[in-house]
């Protein structure tokens, strides 16, 4: 038998268990992962962003401020919602001349149809309850807390918490 054969057949028993101890890792690490996040595909143009990695909330009490992405979901969109926290409990949201402001800050119009014609109503409208939280996209017709159908979001209501990746 080849002496440097012997010499190299342990090490390629440990770097086949290495990788098989690596695979298990993953695996396992990866189901971990996999229960807490989720990755999701912006695919509306109502944010900058088109890539996010979503931390799944399970409802917890979450702690946002304003400009933190959250996903929801609504019975319209067949996908995860992704916008951005415009709005957070104490702030002031006034609809005017057909405008939503919130602390005077415009946010966009109020359209009275969807792209797909369903009749859209104006949002809540005063100040912010405690764990409410009013979110919006970057796009004059961005599907969002303007609108009734979406309302103020709350910790029972937003999926997870997003970071946009790209």
């Amino acid at each position: 038998m080849n002496p440097q054969f012997v010499r190299f057949l342990p090490l390629k028993y440990l770097n086949i268990a290495n990788g098989i101890l690596v695979f298990i890792l993953v695996l396992g690490l990866g189901n971990c992962i996999h229960e807490r996040t989720t990755l999701a595909i912006n695919g509306s143009k109502s944010l900058e962003g088109k890539y996010f990695f979503i931390i799944k909330s399970y409802g917890a009490l979450l702690t946002l401020k304003e400009d933190d992405y959250v996903a929801f979901t609504h019975p319209w969109v067949p996908s995860l919602i992704i916008k951005q926290v415009k709005g957070l409990p104490g702030d002031v949201v006034l609809h005017i001349n057909h405008k939503v402001f919130v602390n005077e800050e415009l946010i966009g119009p109020i359209f009275n149809l969807s792209r797909d014609q369903r009749t859209l109503t104006p949002g809540f409208q005063g100040i912010i309850p405690k764990g409410a939280y009013f979110v919006a996209g970057e796009h004059e017709r961005s599907f969002d807390s303007r609108y009734a159908e979406v309302g103020l979001l709350t910790s029972e209501t937003i999926y997870g918490k997003a970071y946009k990746l790209f």
